[in-house]
């Protein structure tokens, strides 16, 4: 399965972590990881810990739908480069 295909297919959030990871590691001159903002990075380390949207959420005090904004933003960043 593609890292878009995971996305798309509502995989859970970690895998979808672990296949942004791996795309930087592949391809370590992909200017996306220096396209995403802070709170974008905060997030993507988050996922990689396997938090759930939830605790992401409690733990910054932001919103469900922030969180799935920032999420997809990591996302398109990094597979529309």
């Amino acid at each position: 399965m593609t890292n878009t295909n995971v996305i798309s297919a509502g995989a859970p959030p970690s895998q979808i972590a672990r296949c942004v990871i791996e795309s930087f590691k592949k391809h370590p001159v992909n200017d996306a990881i220096h396209l995403l903002t802070r709170r974008e990075n905060e997030m993507l380390n988050f996922l990689a810990k396997e938090l759930r949207y939830k605790e992401i959420e409690d733990k910054l005090c932001i919103s469900p739908e922030t969180v799935r904004k920032n999420i997809n933003n990591v996302n398109q960043k990094v597979y529309m480069q």
